[in-house]
């Protein structure tokens, strides 16, 4: 969570400015005994002198970047003024690094700017002053880079098998560099060798992030709401704190917690892309001249693949496990259409998709951009970075915008939402505080506690987090530190260690209860940290879960997740467990069973597992013409070798 108080620049204290107060009197030294006519003298002691200076900023860097990179997880404020502190003290001599560095000052990027001066951010922009939510930045980048680069290099194609089954039923030999790429071949046989690889990085990153963010409900308060709702006087629900669909969260925040909405996933899964060197906008559909967020495109060739986060898919395309791109859909209403959920698949009102093919002639294609890859100080820090770790900082819209397909009716633009989040995340840090003795406030914030707090207090917990992020699923050689898997594992408490924490010295140490304090304050913690547990290991059942799944152990994931989904405490996540659950089944070839968890009432992209289950069954019809639906599901582990070759487990049925 970002810091409680307001975001304001953190300035240098007179005691990091030590470099500068010998640099001036061996400056003035050098100068006299150049004057004194001792040239060799002179260029060796500024030469030492420019070393000593280099080492030093080097020096402050490196070590501000690694609480960035950091597995352990700290005090949220703590970590935030280091990092702040520690660039600051990089910048204090590093001032002539903003005047070269290279940002992107477009006329669409200076109106953005001019629009919203009112922002510290803004005003900052072009300074060498870093900010106190600059640190989340930063992690956020890092996060992104690390879940991009495993993601893309997993050669695992079981976690595709709808779409290998959609392809013929390919034969995917297992030691293939890269399954899917075969598939998407196969699917998408008009497509380039390059272009194939683009939509392959494509469709594993959207299935990353559907099976790993929980989709959560949109919020569009009426005005009524807005007022019993609003934590200050401003003229916007965001600016106003009040909850509302794609602006509550950063996209750090989205990955810490898990959970976010359909525009949330989108951001998210539009970074991860950035990340992968792929173009793509969030497509809006033009209400009255209001973006209205539906998809997100990936610009392949002169056209857009359309992947749909509340869906939860791909948007199929007419060819069986294809994907479709804009221009498809504007062509071929079927396409859209086609997602209606029949009279047998739901009962519901709302069964139409949300999108009609009339409205794709007007779209708006908006490029996420944060406010903060726009400054100089940025771009200065992404061009002087050091070590292994090197992040992409800044962004430059006007050369991504340059590069999109140049399609009728679609208007190219900038995307506000990060603004809006930061000005939302403003009222509501601003209201923290002032909740401790405002009853009526306190109520108004009430969502922060339950869904956000005890992980932000919980360290042990964020920890977890970030080593999932970086795919640390295998213990390291020589070190004691916990991977991601039995990281979960310590945080799955049983009621008798949470009962007892007041005893455990070694649990108390973890979560940081310390009895160096008064009776009342202790108990005080004591009972707050004892429902922070509660809370942690029921979030936790999911993520163990996501971590078995994700190091290529769909079984495991299942065995897991079939012991835990009927427990009460895991309710919060429990159509996030049905559909993780039926990921694991299909990747199993249990299709049946997969079908019978994405046909589960309850879910907020319920719309989307109906879909998935009708094309799932579709294709499962076409591999295995002359079998049932239940024959080809339930493989025994003496049938595991079998599973492997489709064409021998065809032949047995």
């Amino acid at each position: 969570m970002e810091s409680r108080k307001q975001q304001t620049p953190i300035h240098v204290s007179p005691q990091i400015t030590n470099v500068n107060r010998w640099v001036v009197p061996m400056l003035l030294l050098a100068a006299a005994v150049s004057f004194a006519g001792c040239g060799s003298t002179t260029d060796q002691t500024l030469a030492t002198i420019d070393t000593s200076i280099l080492s030093a900023k080097t020096d402050d860097l490196g070590r501000t970047m690694d609480f960035v990179f950091a597995d352990r997880q700290f005090d949220q404020k703590d970590f935030e003024e280091k990092v702040s502190l520690g660039l600051n003290r990089w910048a204090n001599y590093s001032t002539d690094q903003a005047e070269s560095a290279d940002v992107d000052r477009s006329e669409k990027v200076n109106q953005w700017i001019e629009q919203n001066q009112d922002m510290l951010l803004i005003k900052h922009h072009d300074k060498m002053v870093f900010l106190n939510t600059d640190a989340y930045f930063l992690q956020e980048a890092f996060w992104i880079s690390k879940i991009a680069q495993r993601v893309v290099t997993n050669p695992t194609s079981t976690f595709f098998e709808l779409y290998r089954l959609s392809a013929d039923n390919l034969s995917i030999d297992v030691e293939e560099k890269d399954g899917l790429s075969a598939v998407v071949a196969q699917t998408h046989r008009q497509l380039e060798k390059e272009q194939i690889a683009a939509l392959t990085k494509s469709m594993k990153l959207s299935d990353w992030v559907v099976r790993n963010i929980y989709l959560l409900d949109e919020l569009s308060p009426t005005e009524d709401e807005i007022e019993q709702q609003r934590l200050n006087s401003e003229d916007t629900a965001w600016a106003a704190g009040v909850r509302g669909t794609g602006y509550q969260r950063h996209p750090w925040q989205t990955l810490l917690y898990g959970r976010g909405d359909y525009v949330d996933r989108a951001k998210v899964l539009l970074l991860l892309l950035r990340e992968a060197e792929l173009d793509a906008v969030m497509l809006c559909t033009n209400q009255d001249q209001t973006p209205i967020p539906w998809a997100v495109g990936v610009a392949i060739g002169d056209d857009y693949y359309l992947f749909d986060t509340k869906l939860g898919l791909p948007i199929p395309g007419k060819t069986p496990g294809s994907v479709a791109t804009l221009k498809a859909v504007r062509e071929d209403a079927s396409l859209l259409s086609s997602l209606d959920l029949t009279i047998e698949e739901s009962l519901e009102d709302d069964s139409k998709y949300w999108v009609a093919p009339q409205q794709l002639k007007s779209l708006f294609a908006m490029t996420y951009v944060a406010p903060e890859s726009l400054s100089k100080r940025m771009a200065a820090l992404e061009s002087n970075q050091v070590g292994d770790e090197q992040l992409n900082l800044a962004s430059y819209p006007s050369k991504e915008i340059g590069r999109l397909p140049q399609i009728d009716g679609v208007e190219n633009s900038l995307w506000d939402i990060s603004l809006r989040t930061h000005r939302f995340r403003k009222a509501v840090n601003a209201a923290i505080p002032k909740s401790a003795s405002d009853d009526d406030l306190a109520d108004r914030l009430r969502w922060y506690a339950t869904d956000e707090q005890y992980v932000d207090q919980f360290h042990i917990y964020r920890t977890n987090r970030v080593r999932f992020f970086k795919g640390k699923f295998e213990s390291e050689d020589g070190h004691r530190r916990r991977n991601a898997v039995e990281s979960c594992q310590v945080l799955l408490y049983t009621d008798d260690e949470i009962d007892s924490l007041a005893t455990d010295d070694k649990t108390m140490a973890m979560v940081g209860l310390s009895q160096e304090q008064n009776p009342l304050a202790f108990e005080s913690q004591l009972k707050s940290i004892q429902g922070q547990m509660r809370l942690v290991r029921r979030d936790v059942g999911l993520f163990l879960s996501q971590c078995l799944f994700d190091n290529g152990n769909p079984g495991t994931s299942a065995n897991w997740l079939d012991g835990i989904v009927r427990k009460t405490d895991v309710e919060r996540w429990r159509s996030g467990i049905q559909y993780l659950l039926g990921r694991s089944f299909e990747s199993r070839r249990e299709y049946d069973l997969a079908i019978e968890q994405y046909q589960q009432e309850g879910s907020n992209q319920m719309h989307g597992n109906l879909i998935r289950a009708r094309l799932l069954k579709a294709a499962v019809k076409k591999a295995y013409p002359e079998a049932s639906l239940d024959a080809t599901a339930g493989d025994s582990d003496e049938d595991k070798s079998k599973s492997e070759n489709p064409d021998a487990k065809e032949a047995t049925q």
